[in-house]
């Protein structure tokens, strides 16, 4: 029987078909890699995304909470991971906040408070539930390894108690349990500090208070109320800011009666000083200069490496005027402040006023990078409230100077 189609039928059909079949396949190709690439694309917006707001979480303390989807810093990250296991950027928060809950916890354990102790042992379990500190602390019993896993990578110690505050933490134990308390009540009050409600200042001031009552030369109590008012009386009428600050003076000196050989008595003292003469005027203000200058000393003879009188001595070179009449001297403004800097490269408030001096210098651009960098950079922790006012006065700055075409 004669087949239907003739030998060669299929070959001959195919090599006309080939070309077609080659264009179907490089379409098919390109409709893949189209695809692939859209969503590579995809994913490398929403990591970004996701790293934006993880820092944006991290830098304002939304460590754990508040709870909910995307909420926190920890949520983010681990959502982000998710997508991108290994990158580097969300490993390294992660660490990060690791760490600063072990140091809380710690610090928390140095003051005898057991509920803020066994607080933060809870949210490093959150950060990572294999911390095996946290897990003795809290008596949970770590489930055995049924297999051999990656090791994760060890958290990046965070910055180390400096000299003052360890030694605070060495007259906390000293102290008994109700002034403890009292205290850390006070300084949960002064956290909460907001340029526009007074009422949580005056609630540390009050809370301090009750501790004086307890005992009337507890230094930690006497010279937290100075700082309470250095911020009690940037924040209040011009005309009640002498009496304030006054205040302030008072308490700092009851501090320094206290415990002579301590920075902070004579660091607030010298601070209030310098508030008190600015709200006296600038003329009467002139004979506090040099007793400012012998506290300032007096805390760095303590402790060298105290990055605040640093930052204090060179503001008060840059605002002094000029000799004859007074000390102010620019370049000692500019080199108090790098070497504060040296010392705490993280201080939004020196970076802002090595910024102002800069400006006073007429050195522009690198005024303009300090202001840049303020607006950029982190908050500092238990300094946010301060930090908010100073990366506005540097944005304001910044944006002065560009109209200016600087």
């Amino acid at each position: 029987m004669r087949p239907i189609f003739g030998e060669g039928f299929f070959q001959k059909s195919l090599r006309k078909m080939y070309p077609i079949l080659v264009i179907l396949s490089m379409f098919a190709i390109c409709f893949h890699q189209d695809v692939c690439a859209q969503e590579d694309q995809e994913q490398a917006a929403e990591i970004e995304r996701l790293q934006q707001l993880g820092e944006d979480h991290f830098k304002n303390w939304r460590y754990t909470s508040p709870t909910g989807a995307e909420k926190n810093a920890f949520d983010v990250f681990t959502k982000l991971l998710k997508l991108d296991p290994d990158n580097k950027a969300a490993l390294k928060r992660m660490a990060d906040m690791e760490a600063y809950y072990v140091r809380k916890a710690k610090a928390a354990q140095a003051a005898g408070d057991e509920a803020k102790e066994k607080d933060y042992y809870q949210k490093i379990l959150i950060v990572n539930p294999d911390n095996s500190v946290a897990q003795e602390k809290l008596g949970i019993k770590p489930e055995p390894e049924v297999a051999v896993v990656e090791k994760k990578p060890e958290p990046t110690p965070g910055p180390k108690l400096n000299r003052e505050q360890e030694l605070q933490m060495e007259r906390y134990k000293t102290y008994s349990e109700s002034i403890v308390k009292l205290l850390n009540e006070a300084h949960e009050f002064y956290t909460q500090r907001d340029s526009e409600n007074q009422t949580p200042i005056r609630q540390a001031i009050n809370t301090f208070e009750e501790v004086l009552k307890i005992e009337p030369n507890n230094y930690d109590a006497l010279w937290q109320i100075s700082r309470c008012i250095l911020w009690f009386g940037d924040h209040s009428p011009e005309e009640q800011q002498v009496e304030i600050f006054a205040r302030g003076m008072d308490n700092a000196k009851k501090a320094i009666a206290a415990n002579p050989n301590a920075t902070e008595g004579h660091y607030y003292h010298g601070s209030c000083m310098g508030k008190y003469g600015s709200a006296r005027g600038i003329f009467k203000s002139l004979e506090f200069i040099d007793p400012i200058i012998e506290e300032m000393n007096t805390v760095l003879k303590i402790d060298p490496k105290h990055a605040k009188a640093l930052t204090v001595l060179g503001i008060l070179y840059r605002k002094a005027p000029p000799w004859p009449v007074s000390v102010g001297d620019i370049e000692k403004s500019e080199e108090f402040l790098r070497r504060s800097l040296l010392v705490n490269p993280d201080s939004v408030y020196a970076h802002l006023n090595l910024g102002i001096t800069f400006n006073k210098q007429k050195k522009w651009n690198l005024a303009k990078n300090e202001f840049q960098k303020v607006i950029d950079m982190p908050f500092e922790e238990d300094w946010v409230p301060n930090n908010k006012e100073d990366k506005a006065e540097a944005k304001e700055i910044l944006m002065m100077l560009k109209r200016r075409g600087l």
